[in-house]
């Protein structure tokens, strides 16, 4: 991050589609314009052709508008796609670590696109080169992959490692210091005497795996953590909507990766190799996967990294998209799925939302709709990244039943009541656009004050190669945002923020609010000090970049120059989320990891 981009950087942003009847390359690039906002660095599209056999992928440096264009997406033809928008936080910010990956196998090319941190990404790489395998990345995608393409037995001693290793580490683990790292204690993951059934090479279909021992398969097994979940807690198969009982396969630890119909050709066992990497790769992680045969969407099992399924209503006689296919007979339409970082791809194509991907779930698409898995047991304490709802995900996204606009509404007027605004008849409140916006406004409601526009941002101003001059760079904040001169001049600014990073950006802002004319600039941020960095897929890795660490809040109120400064505390942060869980049933309410501000990770960081 530069110093013109204090907030916090997420990794990327996930997208995948399986629709034989569309142009799914052109849904893929509206799809990755509404995920723009999650990585802006590369970009990327890729397809799979039934009809040639391959991939066809176009990967390219910049925003989706400037990458692809007609020319560039003619060629991208197939019935599925994988689509992908990055900012890096693991791996440099060149065109080899753009997304899509598509790798050879034995089995066919596969694609995957991936969004988040391997948090045991150095062990994992160095198990893969002592194999022999050449890596020509530095981003974790490119280990995921080569863990895809390989047979989950040559990972069997490793897996057996892991599994010890699940059932005897604490899942949180707090840094000590800024070169320590030591484990507090927390509940650990229960192992059963159940295991995982595995074929390490084609999957026959169920009834022939049950029946015979093929001498072109060897298959081994290993333990798994016991699945606890409450009874309001559905499985995976059990809360899918508008999928028919009989196409879910079952989910029991033996029978989970076989094939449903006995007459079934033989394929290649993809949920095993997810599953075989689920089991050994911790960290927060969503990925989409494309395969010959299917389109596949897992997540980490303590669902840190956001991944939602939806869906489309095709019309059957013209292939048009129904917006809803309420009152449409069904035997006139299709369905097929999406699997997309957030619900605003999905509105945006036309789609509908269904539900979030559980915690350590793996969902098949294909011709036959959607299917689902336990890839690997999920945690007792999930630990979804709380700053989706700060300040990742868009505003009309939905993140666990709520939608986001509402609960940064919430978290303002939640910092309404612990940091009240100053007092006087000139008092203003104004928000720093874009997702600090809602949290201004219900700021304003809840005091009582006077809210208004007082930066206008320059939304295209790096929509553009053409690099600024050193005169115009040393502008600063200047080029990203004008004040409103009127709305600000002679009045008591209150300035809402969602967060603060460096605080070299908010510093820069309450200068040019000051030159504008305002009397006087009281900062209010809608999150806790983040005192800690995140080593889940946050572009914030360590403790130099944060101006919260080790700084008392007044420390911070001068470093910035702000005539008062009040910061949501953790409780009011966690009660405002919280608050609109309450009484949901289509998604439970669960944990989020709020580390960066406590230090308390869900996860172990020593290997990272």
């Amino acid at each position: 991050m530069g110093d013109e981009c204090d907030d916090p950087q997420e990794k990327c942003g996930v997208f995948g589609l399986y629709a034989p009847e569309l142009e799914v390359s052109r849904m893929a690039f509206f799809a990755l314009v509404a995920l723009q906002h999650r990585g802006q660095e590369s970009c990327g599209i890729a397809t799979y052709d039934p009809k040639m056999g391959n991939v066809h992928i176009e990967t390219g440096m910049g925003l989706v508008n400037q990458v692809f264009t007609e020319s560039t997406l003619k060629p991208l033809k197939g019935n599925m796609t994988i689509g992908h928008t990055r900012y890096s936080t693991a791996g440099k910010s060149t065109i080899t670590n753009a997304q899509p990956v598509i790798v050879q196998t034995l089995h066919g090319q596969i694609g995957i696109v991936q969004n988040g941190n391997l948090t045991k990404a150095r062990m994992l790489r160095n198990k893969l080169l002592e194999r022999g395998i050449g890596m020509f990345r530095d981003s974790d995608v490119e280990i995921i992959t080569q863990m895809l393409a390989a047979n989950p037995d040559e990972w069997r001693a490793e897996r057996r490692n892991s599994a010890v290793t699940q059932s005897n580490d604490p899942l949180k683990h707090t840094p000590s210091s800024k070169s320590s790292k030591t484990s507090s204690s927390a509940p650990s993951e229960d192992l059963s005497s159940h295991a995982l059934h595995f074929e390490t090479e084609d999957t026959p279909s169920s009834s022939h795996a049950s029946s015979s021992s093929s001498s072109s398969s060897s298959s081994f097994s290993f333990p798994i953590p016991t699945v606890h979940l409450p009874s309001s807690h559905p499985s995976p198969s059990e809360s899918l909507l508008s999928v028919p009982s009989s196409s879910i396969l079952a989910t029991s630890p033996t029978s989970q990766f076989m094939q449903s119909s006995p007459t079934a050709a033989r394929r290649i066992n993809w949920e095993a190799r997810l599953s075989n990497f689920m089991s050994l790769a911790d960290g927060a992680y969503s990925i989409c996967v494309m395969t010959p045969e299917a389109l596949f969407g897992a997540r980490d099992f303590l669902g840190m990294r956001p991944l939602c399924i939806g869906k489309l209503t095709i019309n059957k006689s013209d292939n048009a998209i129904i917006p809803t296919a309420e009152g449409v007979p069904a035997d006139t339409t299709i369905t097929r799925y999406i699997l997309a970082s957030e619900s605003c791809a999905i509105k945006t194509i036309g789609g509908e939302y269904v539900r979030e991907v559980k915690p350590g779930e793996i969902v098949r698409i294909d011709e036959k709709g959607l299917t689902s898995f336990i890839g690997r047991a999920p945690s007792p304490s999930p630990a979804l990244c709380v700053f989706e709802y700060v300040y990742f995900s868009r505003p009309d996204s939905k993140l666990e039943g709520q939608l986001i606009h509402r609960v940064r509404q919430r978290l303002g007027e939640q910092l309404a009541l612990e940091s009240p605004p100053p007092k006087g008849d000139d008092v203003c409140v104004i928000g720093v656009p874009d997702s600090s916006l809602p949290a201004a406004l219900g700021y304003a409601q809840k005091a009582g004050v006077p809210y208004s526009e007082g930066l206008c941002k320059n939304r295209y101003i790096h929509r553009t190669f053409i690099q600024p001059s050193d005169q115009l760079r040393k502008l600063g904040i200047s080029l990203k945002f004008n004040p409103l001169t009127e709305n600000i001049r002679g009045r008591k600014i209150v300035m809402v923020d969602d967060s603060i990073v460096r605080g070299s950006t908010v510093r820069s802002m309450i200068t040019l609010l000051r030159n504008a004319g305002a009397v006087e600039v009281h900062v209010r941020i809608s999150s806790p000090p983040v005192r800690h960095p995140c080593y889940m897929g946050v572009d914030m890795s360590t403790y130099d970049q944060l101006v919260g660490h080790n700084r008392t809040e007044e420390q911070v109120r001068e470093y910035i120059g702000a005539d008062s400064l009040g910061y949501l505390t953790h409780d009011g942060m966690m009660k405002a989320v919280h608050q609109g869980l309450q009484d949901k049933e289509a998604e439970p309410v669960g944990g989020h990891c709020s580390a960066c501000f406590t230090g308390a990770y869900p996860l172990d960081i020593n290997d990272w």
